[in-house]
C-alpha cells in the first residue's frame, strides 16, 4: 500500500497494488487497486470504486511493466459519494480477481461480473454488500 507518488521508486512486477491517490506528504484520501498480469491480452486492471481514471502517477508505473500493457478498467461508480469503505472495496476487488476467479484470464467479463455485485442505482446499500462479502470470506 503506497500514495500515488510513490509508484515512480518501486519496480512494477506481477501482483496486487493498494495505492493511494494522494501523494505520500499528506494523510490520504482514496484508495484505488491495480492489478499487474502475465496475460498479454490484459495486463494491467486498474479498480477505483468511484470509477475515476488512472492517474498518471500509476499509468507511468504501468508502462513502466510493460510499455505496450493492454490496461483495463471500470468507469462504474459502486461506492457512494459519503462512503468510507474505498480500501476494503480495493480487498474485495483484488480477492475476487485473484483468489476467486484465479484460474480465469478474460478479465473484461470478470471485471463486469464483479461490478455487478453491486447497485450501481442505489449505491448506499454497496458499503452492506461488501461487509457480507467480506464477512463470507472471513
Amino acid at each position: 500500500m503506497l500514495s500515488k507518488d510513490l509508484f515512480k521508486t518501486i519496480t512494477p512486477k506481477v501482483g496486487c497494488y493498494v495505492i493511494n491517490l494522494e501523494d505520500s506528504i499528506y494523510n490520504g484520501s482514496h484508495w484505488t487497486a491495480i492489478i499487474l498480469t502475465k496475460n498479454t491480452d490484459t495486463m494491467a486492471i486498474y479498480y477505483d470504486s468511484f470509477g475515476g481514471p488512472i492517474p498518471q502517477d500509476i499509468l507511468q508505473f504501468i508502462k513502466r511493466f510493460h510499455k505496450k500493457a493492454s490496461i483495463i478498467y471500470s468507469i462504474d461508480q459502486i461506492q457512494h459519494k459519503t462512503s468510507v469503505y474505498c480500501g476494503w472495496y480495493c480487498i474485495w476487488f483484488m480477492y475476487y480477481l485473484s483468489v476467486i476467479h484465479k484460474n480465469s484470464t478474460n478479465y473484461k467479463y470478470l471485471l463486469n461480473k464483479h461490478n455487478a455485485l453491486f447497485d450501481i442505482e442505489n449505491r448506499k446499500f454497496n458499503d452492506n454488500t461488501l461487509k457480507q462479502l467480506i464477512k463470507n470470506i472471513i
